[in-house]
């Protein structure tokens, strides 16, 4: 969403631009300046709201035990997962049980596909090149599922990128 407005606020500009040009080639008054500027103004405003929107504020607060920080880290340790140098982990939630059951039909007959689970919540905070970012991981344990999917170990489940924290905040906790 946000790039499309970049792309529509870039697509207003041009075209104030380019009536701009137009009537300084057919020799009337310029009276597009005020609205280009007015446009400029704009973008470098919403740019800045982004820009604070995706930075975050807080860190959630920490409700884990030991042993669930011992298996974050054991998660976040194995390359396969793509996380990147962890600062900070912050266990925001007691583990939940979790259960699905889907019906899929295939080849005329319908299949039961069950799925159990245990899940917690954990922040990190990771560093990428010069910042820190916060993500959430959703950790998962399976112990019903089909096949391929891990039985009886922690993988992460969800995971999404919040935004930036200034490190400043990172310390305090």
């Amino acid at each position: 969403m946000r790039k499309q407005h970049e792309a529509d606020h870039l697509r207003t500009l041009r075209t104030i631009e380019q009536a701009t040009r137009l009537e300084q080639e057919m020799g009337l008054p310029i009276t597009r300046s005020p609205q280009r500027n007015i446009m400029r103004d704009y973008m470098a405003t919403y740019a800045d709201k982004v820009r604070m929107a995706a930075e975050v504020r807080e860190l959630p607060t920490e409700v884990g035990s030991p042993e669930q920080h011992a298996i974050a880290k054991q998660v976040f340790a194995n390359e396969k997962c793509g996380v990147g140098e962890v600062v900070k982990v912050i266990v925001a939630s007691k583990p939940v049980p979790r259960k699905r059951i889907e019906h899929k039909a295939r080849s005329g007959a319908i299949e039961t596909i069950i799925r159990e689970w245990q899940q917690f919540q954990v922040t990190t905070v990771e560093r990428e090149g010069d910042g820190l970012f916060v993500y959430v991981n959703d950790l998962a344990s399976y112990t019903q599922a089909p096949n391929p999917t891990p039985m009886g170990t922690w993988v992460i489940k969800q995971r999404f990128k919040r935004g930036a924290i200034d490190p400043s905040k990172v310390e305090r906790r």
